[in-house]
């Protein structure tokens, strides 16, 4: 069987290493994420042609929907108008933020479900009840919250899939005029999860315009609504993923799953709840509807 390659070059060589630095990826920790051996990443930086069988695998880590060619630049061409033909395009999330936000959780979206698939066709290969951190290479394990990390086999990952499925035909279904909010934890882990897996391919977008003369900083823009009456309304410059929080009205799922920084007081009784794994955002309740019901 003849194995396809893609023919490399220096400028395509140098732009996969800048890009894996970018993303702070060393050589051994993107071809873990990969699936493939550091050995043959090294081999494609130093100029070798690409099997077309690893070429999805790249991209998919580096974030690329395609590689340069050697005579562009490395930015992603977009197309505003591409997205809204798209069906899961938000006129909730158009009307409500900007176009660039509602082509935002296209683009994670998309990201996010491929990723979660890998990790279900990975995790599927195991001993029944297997968990993420058991897997060489897992995706999900960046964006769950690690307190609960045992929990995460193959019967969850297979539930957040259609989680994730059916938020999205939601989302897209909402009118401009209409209410959007996330129901259970489960939803404000995947909208949270979809806005930053947005960012780095938001980022090239940004610099995309800006080589264009196009001002990114004012479409890009929205306002953040903290909640607290001291503090006035902040506008984001550029895209950020904290426009989720203007859905939750509230930052309470960072609290409580994804604090790290000695900030939540451990003595608090919505902390204690989440470690016992009780209350709101305690893991039995993430996929029963408790907000806005």
């Amino acid at each position: 069987m003849t194995i396809i390659s893609i023919p490399n070059n220096p400028k395509l060589s140098n732009a996969i290493k800048k890009r894996r630095e970018d993303l702070g990826f060393t050589i051994t920790s993107a071809a873990m994420k990969a699936g493939i051996n550091p050995k043959s990443w090294s081999r494609y930086e130093a100029g070798e042609s690409i099997r077309e069988d690893k070429a999805n695998l790249i991209l998919k880590t580096l974030k690329w929907s395609s590689f340069p060619d050697g005579e562009d630049d490395y930015s992603v061409t977009f197309n505003i108008e591409h997205y809204k033909k798209h069906p899961l395009w938000s006129p909730y999330l158009e009307n409500n933020f900007n176009q660039y936000i509602a082509a935002a959780f296209i683009i994670g979206s998309e990201i996010l479900s491929d990723e979660l698939q890998d990790d279900i066709d990975n995790i599927s290969k195991k001993p029944k009840g297997t968990h993420l951190g058991e897997l060489e290479i897992s995706w999900m394990d960046i964006y769950l919250p690690e307190i609960y990390l045992t929990k995460y086999d193959y019967e969850f990952l297979y539930k957040m899939k259609l989680a994730l499925k059916a938020l999205t035909k939601r989302v897209a279904a909402t009118e401009g005029t209409g209410d959007l909010k996330a129901h259970t934890v489960m939803e404000e882990i995947l909208l949270l999860t979809i806005a930053k897996e947005a960012e780095i391919l938001m980022e090239e977008w940004e610099k995309e315009m800006d080589k264009a003369g196009l001002s990114y900083k004012s479409e890009f823009s929205f306002q953040y609504d903290s909640g607290d009456e001291d503090e006035a309304e902040y506008v984001y410059k550029g895209y950020h993923h904290r426009w989720v929080f203007e859905i939750f009205d509230d930052m309470d799922v960072i609290d409580a799953l994804y604090s790290d920084d000695g900030s939540v007081d451990l003595l608090d009784d919505d902390a204690l709840k989440t470690i016992l794994g009780v209350g709101d955002y305690g893991f039995d309740n993430w996929f029963k509807k408790q907000f806005y019901c």
